[in-house]
């Protein structure tokens, strides 16, 4: 081994023993600067950055990912169902991980205070985390450990997640409690920007998850005053169109999604904004040719061919606002026809031709698209236990008519003269015959 080598070898060893004593001497028992600037760092840069990352990835896999039910006012946030919690575990459990880590090896508290500066930040992360996995308790209890241990500034965030957490498990008195509590503090601007900015997004939330939606509009649109981030402006400027729209505000609804149009969302809400932008349509003050255009253009685009079943509904609307009862009972039939993957767009849409069919007092077409409907409807459709038990009650209502119907078919057959009654049974017999000549030629 040559002189140059030897002296590598030396350097590495000697590095390593210095490492291992500054380790070892940086003990957390003793309040030095060196030692919470050591702490400090490790803290930072070591788990609390991977942590963090790990956080990061799960949730933007989660955003990446997501299939968002457009037929409904969208959330402030997606978080996702149980399925999709379970998905980000690995994510969330390796966050949780590395910052426990930090906290058990970097805390240093002396006079009852925390020393290194990232600690409290590894908590907040850690409520976090088990918030995305909907472990509501666990993370409760972390954000208000926060809140009673560390500074106002970062305990002001942890009660704004723990309010997340209190809406998530229904307990809305506790949330509201909560939110008086900080809204002097916002007020007064005594917390950081990043707490303002976050405080009308959860207030929002603790509306719209209790479907007061016009209560949740200032809180939105200050929301969209004070954040930055140019995809959650738009997202809160959908969800602002899709309120307006439900409470018969065409006017506005049609401004908001106008404004989301133009600022180039993705495709999915791109396209779900100018279907809404039709249905927003004013039979009386709109462009109903410009409209229907636009529709049919969307109609002939091949890349919106799964989303079809979308676009006649958003023209059977039209008809139904033009009272154009024959037109729209059409759309509806294709919207139908059309559905690929959508369950709740297939669902809606048949559940409406079941009311045209029903009040027309042609049952077996009702029950024929109440069962449609049933056949796919997801389990958080509105009302849906009513929708079975009418679906039941009509289906049974239906047998019985038909089973009626044989009867008085075949004893009405039974009073005909023999040659009258055999001539009946052969036009049937061929009408058969021709029906199942016709089905396999199809299948050919």
């Amino acid at each position: 081994m040559s002189r140059k080598e030897n002296f590598r070898k030396i350097g590495r060893i000697a590095m390593f023993l210095v490492l291992t004593v500054m380790m070892f001497s940086c003990s957390t028992k003793k309040n030095t600067p060196f030692r919470r600037t050591f702490h400090n760092l490790n803290t930072h840069y070591n788990g609390y950055w991977n942590g963090r990352e790990s956080f990061r990835q799960g949730v933007n896999e989660l955003e990446f990912n997501a299939r968002e039910n457009y037929s409904f006012v969208l959330p402030v946030v997606y978080y996702g169902d149980k399925q999709e919690a379970a998905s980000l575990a690995p994510y969330m459990d390796k966050a949780i991980e590395k910052a426990s880590i930090m906290i058990q090896r970097h805390s240093m508290v002396f006079d009852k205070k925390e020393q290194v500066k990232w600690i409290d930040d590894c908590y907040l992360l850690i409520g976090q985390a088990y918030f995305y996995k909907k472990e509501y308790l666990k993370a409760r209890r972390t954000f208000e450990y926060v809140t009673k241990t560390y500074t106002p500034a970062i305990g002001a965030e942890a009660q704004l997640w723990m309010i997340r957490a209190y809406n998530q498990m229904g307990e809305f008195e506790k949330s509201l409690t909560l939110l008086q509590q900080l809204q002097p503090l916002i007020d007064q601007h005594q917390v950081p920007v990043s707490v303002i900015r976050l405080f009308p997004l959860v207030y929002a939330e603790y509306y719209l998850m209790q479907d007061r939606y016009a209560e949740s509009k200032k809180h939105l649109e200050n929301a969209i005053i004070f954040n930055r981030n140019r995809d959650l402006k738009t997202r809160l400027t959908y969800i602002l169109a899709q309120i307006y729209q439900q409470e018969g505000d065409l006017e506005l609804a049609t401004e908001y999604f106008g404004r989301v149009i133009k600022r180039n969302p993705g495709y999915e809400m791109s396209f779900n904004a100018r279907i809404n932008l039709a249905q927003s349509y004013d039979a009386e003050k709109g462009n109903k040719s410009m409209v229907l255009k636009q529709l049919n253009k969307l109609l002939n685009d091949p890349k919106n061919e799964d989303y079809n079943d979308q676009i006649y509904y958003a023209l059977a609307e039209i008809a139904r606002r033009d009272k154009d009862t024959a037109l729209f009972k059409e759309n509806l039939i294709r919207s139908v026809a059309s559905s690929t993957d959508n369950n709740y767009q297939r669902s809606k849409s048949s559940l409406e031709l079941a009311g045209i069919y029903f009040n027309a007092q042609d049952y077996p077409n009702a029950q024929a698209y109440y069962d449609t409907a049933m056949q796919s409807i997801p389990d958080d459709y509105p009302n849906i236990i009513t929708l079975r038990k009418t679906t039941s009650m009509l289906t049974e209502l239906v047998e019985n008519l038909v089973e009626v119907q044989t009867q008085d078919s075949l004893q009405r057959l039974a009073a005909l003269p023999e040659t009258e009654r055999m001539a009946v049974i052969s036009k049937l017999i061929k009408k058969i015959e021709e029906e199942e000549r016709r089905r396999a030629e199809a299948e050919r």
